[in-house]
């Protein structure tokens, strides 16, 4: 997964963290099965079709992860995303944005969505992003784990990404609160996603 802001008259990019590694979360490995043996389709077929962003780093299960004023133990509870979560963890209102281009070139897939300022939260003209999702309902996330709650598989989220650093690129000993900043009116927030098979 990827964040990038690029300059609105220019197109240049003034933003990047690269492709950064994700999960493949549960829900999402049961849709692909699925979808791969034309099983049960979770959402008619449609596949992915929005992108959240959100503001928590704490796993579906409450076990809480690097945030604003709060580091956490390496080795402990919390070790990123979990392989059980269904949705993100504090979807903004807002921060929800459809697919606008899916594209396949040989053996690699990439998905492109873009947020507008408005549908992101800031505070002193700064939006911090802690984690990205991928969906397969435009606008509704699950309320329940899909794999538990077959009503719920419609709204699945196939994978989870969150941004957080630690306290020592050597000898790391705690996660540290690392988010993604959006400074308000500086460009358009783009979403990148790439799936590379072979």
């Amino acid at each position: 997964m990827r964040l990038f802001v690029v300059d609105e008259k220019t197109r240049k990019i003034l933003q990047d963290t690269g492709f950064l590694p994700n999960m493949i979360v549960g829900c999402g490995k049961e849709f692909v099965l699925d979808e791969t043996c034309n099983y049960n389709k979770w959402n008619g077929g449609s596949g992915i079709s929005a992108v959240a962003l959100g503001y928590s780093t704490d796993t579906n299960t409450g076990i809480l992860g690097p945030n604003a004023g709060r580091d956490v133990a390496i080795g402990g509870a919390w070790d990123g995303v979990s392989i059980n979560d269904f949705r993100l963890s504090d979807e903004g209102a807002l921060a929800r944005s459809s697919i606008v281009s899916k594209s396949r070139v040989g053996t690699t897939i990439t998905l492109f969505a873009q947020f507008t300022d408005s549908q992101l939260i800031f505070g002193s003209n700064i939006c911090k992003i802690r984690e990205a999702g991928i969906f397969l309902h435009a606008t509704t996330p699950p309320t329940a784990d899909p794999r538990d709650i077959p009503a719920q598989k419609p709204y699945a989220m196939i994978a989870r990404r969150l941004y957080y650093g630690t306290n020592d690129p050597n000898s790391p000993t705690t996660y540290i609160d690392q988010p993604f900043y959006k400074v308000e009116g500086s460009g358009t927030l783009m979403f990148q996603y790439k799936i590379m098979f072979g």
